[in-house]
């Protein structure tokens, strides 16, 4: 169990790339020679790391969303290129509005 424990983060990522189910991953610790009682608290974590990747892509993704819109509203303002006035104003602003609810539905995703 110990070495097992020194390497949570490793197998973790190997879970996740694999995209393993609950119960391939507790055959897995099984094999491994973990206990029966220790197997749902790593279950535990291993969802808790899920979540929180999930969600800080989520955030990423909102704050990019974010500064296009900024982006959008500051071209469409100072109207640099007045060729462009109607992709900065619609465009951008659809762009940004759109990465901004995804983020936003991988945040508050459970």
């Amino acid at each position: 169990m110990m070495e097992i424990a020194a390497s949570y983060p490793e197998l973790f990522q190997k879970w996740k790339t694999r995209q393993l189910s609950e119960e391939a991953i507790k055959e897995e610790l099984i094999q491994f020679g973990v206990e029966e009682f220790h197997i749902p608290e790593i279950m535990h974590h291993y969802k808790k790391k899920c979540c929180e990747d999930r969600q800080t892509t989520g955030f990423v993704l909102t704050g990019i969303g974010s500064f296009l819109g900024f982006i959008s509203c500051l071209f469409t303002m100072l109207d640099l290129v007045p060729e462009l006035r109607n992709f900065m104003l619609y465009g951008l602003t659809s762009i940004g509005l759109i990465v901004l609810f995804i983020g936003l539905y991988l945040v508050f995703e459970e």
